[in-house]
């Protein structure tokens, strides 16, 4: 029952932001929560999304489904799954760049999963742009890594915020976080 009222309650939502009446949604996860056995591989995901949205006429989003900006939405955040798989990724970066363009604040999380990144040189390319056009970028270790190679977290956020961001926050698991503002690490390991 609770679960059925959220979803009128987003239905409702969906409806106010003006979603088309009786437009039908399709919600899916590649899975994985049960171990690897269950994860499928991004491009067979998404062939599988994209044939179910066109067999059921169901809708996806793209660019030209983005609306103007609100004046009173000030802050974006960006991040997750979307921005590895397409037409999400591709959407949410001319998102950001509208979001950038009038002045608005953003933050990034890419929380990169390397298995669902079906082009790894466009993805890198993406996530890049979109961390240059942040104010505030929040990687872990592992993240950071992965995006600028081997290295001092110092050196390898300070590369990254000269490309853009103001604030660069990289988490280290349990020794907490560090936090660099302007290519000064303000501080080191907070928990």
């Amino acid at each position: 029952p609770q679960d059925n009222e959220r979803l009128l309650a987003l239905l409702r939502d969906l409806a106010r932001r003006g979603a088309p009446e009786g437009a039908r949604w399709l919600l899916v996860t590649p899975g994985a929560a049960f171990g690897t056995s269950k994860l499928w591989p991004p491009e067979r995901f998404a062939r599988a999304c994209d044939a179910i949205a066109r067999r059921h006429g169901l809708l996806m989003i793209t660019v030209a489904d983005l609306p103007a900006l609100p004046d009173h939405v000030r802050t974006f955040f960006f991040g997750g799954i979307s921005l590895m798989v397409e037409p999400g990724g591709a959407t949410y970066e001319a998102l950001m760049q509208r979001a950038a363009d009038a002045g608005r604040v953003i933050m990034i999380d890419p929380n990169i999963r390397p298995s669902f990144i079906s082009d790894e040189a466009t993805y890198r390319a993406r996530i890049g742009r979109m961390m240059a056009m942040s104010d505030m970028v929040k990687l872990s270790d592992e993240d950071l890594r992965w995006l600028e190679g081997e290295g001092e977290i110092g050196d390898l956020v300070s590369g990254l915020l000269a490309h853009g961001p103001k604030i660069v926050f990289v988490t280290e698991g349990a020794k907490g976080a560090d936090i660099a503002v302007q290519g000064q690490r303000v501080v080191e390991g907070s928990q």
